[in-house]
């Protein structure tokens, strides 16, 4: 199993990067590893809303389908996926500090068959990309 964690400052108030983060759409501007991203149900955010969405890594391309599992306004999304050998848990943790938000953001990704072989290839990967796709949302965030 790959487990990654990050925590970061927010110089945004915990509405605005909830609102942010609820809107799985919003993920297309921040996350590289995403392509496309599509709902496929009718509502807008909460729990049970899915998605679908499609991942590039190199040249590498996957599906993969996610649901909101937990939603609690302005604390907490909780999220579960999978794709082929690969099943993922994400979690979005938010705290309110000084008119700041300090996001929490946890990923745990089982993989199997040939996966298995190359996980911690793809560990490094997914930490470094994590980092990343991190700061550039708080770019995202206190540009606006």
């Amino acid at each position: 199993m790959i487990r990654t964690e990050k925590t970061i400052l927010i110089d945004r108030p915990i509405e605005d990067v909830f609102d942010y983060l609820a809107d799985f759409k919003n993920d297309m501007q921040w996350r590289s590893e995403l392509a496309e991203i599509r709902q496929t149900t009718g509502f807008a955010r909460g729990q049970g809303a899915r998605y679908e969405q499609r991942l590039t890594w190199g040249d590498r391309e996957a599906d993969a389908d996610f649901e909101v599992v937990e939603y609690e306004p302005n604390r907490h999304i909780g999220f579960r996926g999978s794709s082929g050998s690969l099943s993922a848990r994400g979690d979005y943790e938010l705290d309110a500090e000084d008119g700041r938000t300090r996001l929490r953001v946890v990923g745990e990704l089982e993989l199997s068959g040939v996966l298995e072989a190359a996980e911690e290839m793809i560990g490094d990967a997914v930490q470094r990309a994590g980092e990343e796709d991190l700061r550039h949302l708080k770019d995202i965030l206190e540009s606006r």
